[in-house]
């Protein structure tokens, strides 16, 4: 309701195919990174090489999304000529920030998960919901940044919740 309260049908379907991409890159990013953890998490003959698991695994994670991040701020302007036919290279330089805070973000999730952590795991998911909502409502309906305050917005929710929950995990 945000949205379609203040954006053109056009400036949703932007936000709509650039969370595609997000939705697609996480993907490509994750690699079975989050499988594989799980699967060796919980091995007894693997229980001594657990942090090594899980820091080559983040490593991966960290190394793919940066890969990710460097393709798609290099070609921004091609991408965005490509997907909308016009210069909408910020919001796909965002969009790959935010692939980046994402994908950082549910590998530690998944931890949280593995771990058993029921309580840290449902607190930091509300809090990332009610931030994100918080923001876009500053910056979409207050501001009124349009497309570039809900971009903006998803970005430093997935971003503050990632340092938090990095310091935290």
């Amino acid at each position: 309701p945000l949205y379609t309260a203040v954006l053109t049908p056009e400036d949703y379907g932007i936000l709509d195919l650039l969370g595609t991409i997000v939705i697609v890159s996480s993907f490509l990013i994750f690699s079975g990174t989050d499988t594989s953890v799980g699967y060796y998490y919980f091995r007894k003959e693997y229980f001594s090489e657990r942090p090594q698991i899980i820091i080559s695994s983040m490593y991966v994670r960290l190394l793919f999304s940066a890969a990710a991040f460097i393709i798609i701020f290099s070609g921004s302007q091609f991408i965005s000529q490509l997907l909308f036919g016009k210069d909408l290279s910020l919001f796909v330089i965002i969009t790959g920030m935010t692939i980046v805070f994402q994908a950082l973000h549910s590998f530690l999730f998944n931890l949280l998960r593995l771990e058993f952590r029921v309580w840290m795991y449902t607190i930091l998911s509300s809090v990332n919901i009610l931030l994100s909502i918080l923001l876009t409502i500053y910056f979409v309906l207050i501001k009124g940044e349009g497309i570039y305050g809900a971009l903006v917005a998803q970005a430093i929710a997935y971003g503050v919740i990632f340092i938090y929950t990095l310091f935290y995990v």
